[in-house]
């Protein structure tokens, strides 16, 4: 990973870090606080982008809109390994800040370009400040809960390729967009419980700002939560 990316994830990290704190303190006073490092899965949910036959409702050889994809570049499904830091309070409301990494790769078909990326690695960075609410009194010894907040997917590799002559290329880059998410928490011990969670990160991407289309890659991770403080 570049030392750019890097960057951009060391200074989204505090921040969402502190807004979580904030959000949680000011809505009930205490706080709780809980570390759960997590194993999981990646899930894309969509092509990185469709080529296809020359089509009059778009660009000639990009393909979005009509007909049969010829070509795709696809983001693999990979696992995941990373963490989550939440902030409970007494009552429902809480907040968690996470952040995850999956060693997936790009794979596609076979362009007409001797420079196309036909099978390369494209590892993904996930992260996510947001707002819980518990369906159950926090007390409860098993609690489902609902999560809304802001994402980022920070995507690695530069990939382009041209089909009959027309450029295609896209540039990893940081996307950022809402993230919705529910779970189910198990308490173990008094300080240790079993956690899940399914979050969906919307954001929008494309080869161009005209063509490009709304995603909603999935995140789904299986931790131990450790209370930490008080």
């Amino acid at each position: 990973m570049t030392p750019r990316r890097w960057s951009q994830v060391g200074r989204s990290f505090p921040i969402l870090t502190a807004l979580s704190i904030a959000t949680a303190a000011r809505v009930e006073g205490q706080v709780r606080v809980e570390i759960a490092p997590s194993a999981g899965a990646y899930l894309p949910n969509s092509d990185v982008i469709n080529v296809g036959p020359a089509c009059s409702a778009g660009i000639p050889g990009i393909n979005f809109a009509c007909g049969k994809p010829t070509t795709v570049v696809a983001q693999e499904t990979a696992p995941l390994l990373g963490g989550r830091v939440t902030f409970r309070t007494r009552g429902r409301i809480g907040a968690d800040v996470s952040l995850g990494y999956a060693a997936s790769r790009l794979t596609s078909g076979t362009f007409v370009s001797s420079g196309a990326l036909l099978d390369t690695t494209g590892p993904v960075i996930a992260g996510s400040f947001r707002v819980l609410y518990d369906l159950a009194a926090s007390s409860s010894r098993t609690a489902f809960f609902v999560a809304a907040g802001v994402g980022f997917l920070v995507h690695e590799t530069d990939y382009s390729a041209s089909l009959n002559g027309y450029p295609v290329a896209m540039q990893g880059r940081t996307d950022w967009g809402p993230v919705l998410g529910l779970g189910a928490r198990m308490g173990l011990t008094r300080t240790l419980a079993l956690r899940g969670d399914l979050e969906q990160y919307f954001y929008t991407r494309g080869p161009s700002a005209d063509i490009a289309h709304l995603r909603g890659d999935f995140v789904v991770s299986l931790g131990l939560s450790m209370t930490v403080a008080p």
